[in-house]
């Protein structure tokens, strides 16, 4: 599979490699992770049958965004995607989860709001004119990344792949290509509390940093605000809130590394090379944790400013009995925290795209949240994709929801609320004495 290399938990970040991507290997099937029957045919009827491979199997993985994968198109229509939605309180209702509001939710607020992500975003889309993979706009954005993490306190590692390309006016990616250009992932890895044993779990929070316009090049801008600048914020702002509460209690349990996934707009490249060699493998794959991935959380229409948020938490239930347990444990946790707090939450389990499904694809939980209104944003894959679209309040409480579950994962995968009562003391005393502290200590004590 297209990949790109990376260094993984349990000190091995400091290696660096590159490597050619070679003849694309179909990847393994989705249609028995399908239970809906209703679903496939629906499928089968938007995409028809294909040779060869699964018709849930793109040549070039699965992307919910590109116009064509490696010159051949989906052709499902993307206000389509969401048509099997479940409603969360459905969902919440099946596995009897019941709805008691997250005592950290309002610390999350004071620490991630509006402006903050806002300047986030601001920060990526502006170091660039175009995030494109393999442009010199996409190496600054690199850069600036690298900075940004170290600012925050992470340790910082950058490794590379190379992706080949055929040049006919425009740029076709496929794997006989005649040119070369690296794609590289940014990591920043928050450690867990020395005393932790190793081999160390893991948990990934994760968005693409590149970004692409309608002519699927370098020329022209691509400022990708929504696109995924707005996933990149979340990442960071969730990386600030996790610093801060793993140096106010001592430790989280399992490291973070917060990721910054390099040619997604080219096919997932960035995320199928971290897969496939370093969580995928023995010894890594029994210390993960799961992935939390954000791409296009942004945008809202106008008509639910009403709404907080309108989140979509899209997942697959895979064949491995506890893959699907971790998953559905992920989107209830998520979605618990979303609920009592203004939004509208939808689950979706038959994903197709974006940088979660590299993980799923082979068996790993992973969970891609993407606000519901997405693709009615008429600035996508273009130059049009500008901050002014996008809606600071959302964009701000997904970045919460991704924070709280990363944190409830990162703490021996239980509930935030069960640390211990000194640690969280310990971290609420430590926060500015407002209203939304005093109602969270109460609630939480």
């Amino acid at each position: 599979t297209a990949s790109v290399v990376v260094a993984m938990a349990v000190g091995l970040f400091a290696v660096s490699s590159s490597s050619n991507v070679g003849v694309n290997k179909p990847i393994s099937s989705i249609r028995n992770m399908v239970k809906s029957s209703r679903t496939l045919g629906r499928l089968r009827s938007r995409m028809g049958k294909r040779k060869g491979n699964s018709i849930f199997t793109p040549p070039y993985g699965h992307h919910r965004h590109s116009l064509s994968l490696r010159g051949r198109a989906i052709g499902i229509p993307e206000e389509q995607m969401f048509d099997d939605l479940q409603d969360w309180e459905d969902f919440a209702r099946e596995k009897g989860i019941v709805l008691g509001g997250d005592p950290f939710f309002a610390l999350a607020e004071e620490r991630i709001t509006p402006n903050s992500w806002m300047a986030e975003v601001q920060g990526l889309v502006e170091c660039s004119e175009s995030r494109f993979a393999g442009s010199r706009g996409v190496t600054t954005a690199e850069s600036y990344l690298v900075k940004r993490m170290r600012e925050i306190g992470l340790d910082v590692s950058v490794h590379t792949t190379e992706v080949k390309i055929k040049s006919n006016g425009k740029r076709q990616y496929c794997e006989n290509g005649e040119e070369s250009f690296p794609v590289v992932n940014v990591i920043g890895v928050l450690r867990a509390k020395p005393s932790t044993p190793f081999p160390r779990k893991y948990l990934v929070v994760g968005a693409h940093y590149d970004s692409r316009n309608h002519l699927l090049s370098a020329e022209g801008p691509a400022p990708g605000a929504d696109d995924n600048a707005s996933g990149v914020a979340a990442v960071l702002e969730t990386a600030k809130l996790a610093k801060e509460f793993s140096e106010s209690t001592g430790g989280l349990d399992a490291d973070i590394l917060f990721m910054a996934f390099g040619g997604e707009e080219v096919g997932c490249i960035g995320s199928e090379k971290f897969v496939s060699e370093h969580v995928a493998p023995k010894p890594y794959r029994r210390d993960f944790l799961g992935a939390i991935v954000l791409d296009q959380i942004g945008f809202k229409l106008p008509e639910h400013v009403h709404r907080r948020a309108r989140l979509v938490l899209e997942t697959i239930k895979t064949t491995t009995r506890p893959v699907s347990a971790k998953v559905e444990d992920m989107v209830g946790k998520m979605g618990a925290a979303a609920m009592p707090n203004g939004a509208q939450v939808w689950c979706n389990w038959f994903g197709v795209g974006s940088d979660h499904m590299p993980f799923l694809e082979k068996d790993l939980p992973s969970v891609l949240l993407i606000a519901r209104d997405y693709f009615s944003n008429e600035g996508k894959h273009s130059c049009y994709d500008t901050m002014e679209k996008l809606d600071p309040e959302q964009g701000a409480f997904i970045s919460r929801i991704a924070a709280l579950g990363a944190l409830h994962i990162a703490s021996k995968g239980e509930n935030i609320n069960h640390s211990t009562r000194e640690h969280l003391e310990t971290f609420i005393d430590s926060q500015p004495r407002t209203s939304h502290r005093q109602q969270a200590l109460c609630d939480y004590f």
